[in-house]
């Protein structure tokens, strides 16, 4: 059998925050201007390949964005199994995140005994509450991971936004700041010319 394609290798927002920053840098050297870098970095966030990922960069020398940690796995090769332990391996959320998806599966088991033995329906509001809380305390997307990538692309995006501002902005003041220059510079030329005929 033939090794896999990597081009179809799924990237996710590491590689895609490490395009993004490879992109910044060939903004500042000039080789990118506003909205090629825009619709380059909107590209970016969109790609879920490595293929799409480094067609971005097809037309720009180093540096690229760092895939070596995206190696396809032989067609030949058998997978390997990892013991996982204890641990449930939920992509993309902490330990403190999993610990706390686990007490409120807990709260609201251990909640229907507690009902029975205290014959008040009022324990059912401490797991409400505790839900309620850490919900605040997590977003409301903790546990979704297609919505949290959602967030984090509308993230990238107002970074995006604000460092156009603010290249827009240094632009104008190093605009403004070459006008003064020459502003001085004629002054002095008329000064020197004004001393040379008196």
């Amino acid at each position: 059998m033939s090794e896999p394609d990597p081009s179809l290798l799924r990237v996710g927002d590491t590689e895609r925050e490490a395009a993004v920053q490879a992109l910044g840098k060939h903004f500042t050297a000039g080789r990118l201007d506003v909205d090629e870098y825009g619709e380059r970095t909107a590209k970016v966030t969109t790609a879920r390949t490595q293929g799409e990922l480094l067609a971005v960069f097809a037309d720009l020398p180093e540096p690229h964005p760092d895939l070596s940690g995206l190696v396809p796995r032989s067609a030949t090769a058998p997978a390997v199994v990892e013991d996982a332990g204890d641990e449930l391996d939920v992509p993309d959320q902490s330990k403190a995140q999993r610990i706390t998806a686990g007490v409120m599966a807990v709260s609201w088991v251990a909640v229907v005994p507690l009902f029975f033995l205290l014959g008040t329906w009022m324990v059912f509001l401490a797991p409400l509450a505790l839900s309620l809380f850490l919900g605040a305390v997590w977003g409301p997307h903790w546990n979704n991971p297609e919505e949290r990538a959602k967030q984090r692309r509308k993230h990238l995006k107002r970074q995006l936004k604000h460092r156009e501002m603010h290249d827009e902005m240094r632009r104008e003041v190093h605009e403004h700041h070459r006008e003064v220059r020459d502003l001085h510079r004629e002054r002095r030329r008329e000064l020197r010319r004004s001393d040379d005929e008196d």
